[in-house]
């Protein structure tokens, strides 16, 4: 029997944000016999997904830091011609992923992926950094065989306004397995008592790493104003990061750290989802948000920021986006018709988002074409 096509992922480091929790799921399901994973990560600190690539036959191979750019290539270098021969690499480094692709299109890799996960675009950038971001965007032009998006605005954010006209773009549906968050295993009151949350309130919740991003100091604050409205709301706040601490002070000097539950990360997100009664993001920016995939499979109404694709709403009318400069009381409004928000049923749900592409079954077929295209190529 031919040995398994592996493919190489390239990652900062394997901890739960939305990229890496995609690719775990569609490692789960993929036929290992015939393509196996193998990660490059460049943060020496353990990664939350690393125990488990372990023990699904992956590798895990650690660089040294970008910031050392010749090293750091030196090292890529040493990874794809050393460690494999590899059928694919799929880079998720945004911008970077140029270096990388240059380099495995050198070392004869015949797939060579750019997949981008973020809509982020600079407003106030300089010079430099707009001469980075042309010449990454040409060699990523020339050196990858597809260049994949979760949406198609994270697309035209790292490859250009020409997106689909370029037969290599593809929009990849960040995939979910639906079943585990459409079918509720418990009701919610005992659901919040198995995770120790409160029985007797409203529960809005955000989950997602403590980073700029995610804005969480605009979330206090409206969570804030709301209370004071409406005094038997809670905020659970779902994941770990660099601005937890700084949140944490911030809930403190608003007086609502009572009712405020810092969560910590967790594996449990369906548990989590089918414990609220209303998710919050208010993000400067995503890809897709992930998250809200999630939380439209599991029936949970949403408040959310315009800087999340249209695409990720999945039309079930439990989706609300607002610009972030609209004042409080517009945000206010819509947290109040959130929480009023009658639930499909879970056959509408599951229909919806299966036909929008977001079962993580289709997400994975489409990838181990595109691996499995490398035999081709050869």
């Amino acid at each position: 029997m031919r040995d398994a096509i592996r493919v190489l992922h390239v990652f900062k480091k394997m901890d739960r944000g939305g990229a890496e929790t995609f690719i775990m799921n569609v490692y789960r399901q993929m036929d290992r016999k015939r393509i196996q994973f193998d990660f490059v990560v460049h943060c020496s600190d353990p990664g939350h997904y690393d125990d488990e690539i372990r023990k699904l036959g992956g590798r895990l191979f650690i660089v040294s830091d970008p910031k050392s750019l010749i090293s750091h290539l030196g090292d890529l270098r040493r990874v794809m011609v050393m460690q494999g021969p590899f059928e694919a690499v799929h880079s998720h480094v945004h911008y970077f992923s140029g270096f990388v692709l240059r380099i495995a299109d050198q070392c004869g890799v015949p797939i060579r992926i750019s997949h981008s996960h973020t809509t982020n675009e600079e407003r106030r950038e300089s010079f430099l950094r707009k001469a980075y971001r042309g010449w990454m965007r040409r060699l990523i032009g020339k050196h990858a065989t597809s260049r994949l998006g979760c949406s198609l605005s994270a697309c035209e954010s790292l490859f250009g306004r020409q997106v689909p006209r370029d037969p290599r773009d593809q929009v990849v549906a960040n995939g979910i397995d639906l079943p585990s968050f459409i079918e509720k295993s418990m009701a919610k009151q005992e659901i919040r008592r198995h995770l120790a949350l409160p029985n007797d309130r409203q529960l809005i919740g955000q989950i997602g790493r403590f980073d700029p991003v995610k804005n969480h100091r605009f979330t206090l604050r409206i969570f804030h104003e709301a209370r004071r409205r409406n005094p038997s709301l809670h905020l659970l706040l779902v994941g770990d990061g660099p601005l937890r601490s700084q949140t944490e002070n911030l809930a403190s000097e608003l007086g609502i750290a009572d009712s405020v539950t810092f969560y910590g990360a967790t594996e449990h997100i369906s548990d989590i989802l089918n414990a609220l009664d209303l998710v919050l993001l208010p993000s400067l920016f995503e890809g897709l948000g992930l998250v809200l995939i999630e939380a439209q499979a599991a029936g949970v109404p949403i408040v959310c920021s315009s800087g999340i694709p249209e695409e990720a709403d999945m039309g079930l009318g439990t989706m609300e986006r607002l610009d972030l400069g609209k004042n409080t009381e517009i945000w206010l409004e819509a947290i109040v018709r959130g929480l009023s928000q009658p639930v499909p049923e879970a056959e509408i749900r599951y229909r919806s988002l299966r036909t929008k592409g977001f079962d993580i079954q289709d997400s994975t077929e489409k990838l181990r074409e595109l691996y499995a295209s490398s035999s081709a190529v050869r």
